[in-house]
């Protein structure tokens, strides 16, 4: 089934208004998890997913079909013990949180490990690390579950600063779950149903909060998809609302959501990636 959401972008300019239509289409699904959580694809279109289920990071090519799978339940290098979150630098080095195992894995592109970000630290301490990201440059940022935090680590992984802990005002996060960047370099923590906005420094910028929980961020031009339970709400860049989508209604077969448990949502190169926790929904997302 095709869908086609109208999304109104306000450009802050006066009288000036533009009006943009995108076309999202259901054509591929993946049935492959026990309990998957997480997705990112990299440059070349190659899809990963946290299976949480199996202690797993499932990687599949651009064609979707599976390339290989990795890790298993343990506390030695290439094991987790209940994997929450991936990421992928420009250079394709891929970090992963490790939650029960209080750390952050790095892997290169042809999944070698290469190093632990251990939450026993000179620096700094960190324990149930829940979610990362990383910017342009290269700067790495985590929630540090423990502590309800964001660290922020420098392109050679070294300390920086960390926000939104004790006595950040307005910052303040209570149960932040995932952290997100976008094209601007702004940093968004999703925390229950608020979604808390910084700059690239830690400092606060805005946050707005929904009538449900959110499990999900992404971006799309000028748009941000925030993932519910059972619907994606698209808001401009003033968190306006612009549209709510069903996600019933994006699907061609009409799958019973009943037993499936909205996990994440991605968008990379003009493809949207809708992850439960036992099925990933890949639809075609163009502008018209």
């Amino acid at each position: 089934m095709n869908l086609f959401v109208k999304i109104f972008l306000s450009i802050i300019c006066p009288i000036v208004v533009l009006s943009q239509e995108i076309k999202i289409e259901h054509i591929k699904t993946i049935d492959d998890f026990v309990d998957a959580v997480s997705i990112v694809a990299d440059q070349y279109k190659n899809i990963y997913v946290i299976d949480a289920g199996t202690n797993q990071i499932k990687k599949y090519s651009d064609n979707y079909k599976k390339i290989s799978s990795f890790g298993g339940y343990g506390w030695g290098d290439n094991s987790f013990d209940e994997p929450t979150d991936i990421a992928i630098s420009f250079d394709l080095f891929i970090y992963i949180c490790d939650y029960n195992n209080h750390r952050i894995q790095h892997f290169d592109r042809n999944l070698n490990y290469v190093s632990t970000i251990s939450g026993k630290r000179k620096e700094y301490s960190f324990g149930y690390p829940r979610s990362i990201a990383i910017n342009k440059q290269g700067e790495l940022f985590f929630i540090d579950g423990e502590n309800q935090r964001v660290i922020k680590l420098d392109a050679f992984r070294n300390y920086v600063t960390d926000f939104g802990g004790i006595r950040s005002g307005k910052g303040n996060l209570y149960d932040p779950s995932k952290i997100r960047i976008d094209y601007d370099n702004f940093i968004y923590v999703i925390d229950g149903k608020k979604l808390i906005s910084f700059d690239n420094f830690g400092s606060y910028r805005a946050s707005f909060e929904t009538d449900k929980h959110i499990v999900g961020i992404s971006f799309y031009n000028e748009s941000i998809l925030l993932l519910e339970k059972d619907t994606i709400i698209v808001k401009n860049r003033k968190y306006e609302d612009v549209n709510i989508i069903d996600i019933k209604n994006l699907l061609q077969d009409k799958e019973n959501l009943s037993n499936l448990i909205m996990r994440d949502i991605f968008v990379f190169n003009d493809k949207l990636y809708l992850l439960s926790n036992k099925k990933l929904f890949i639809f075609n997302i163009t502008n018209i």
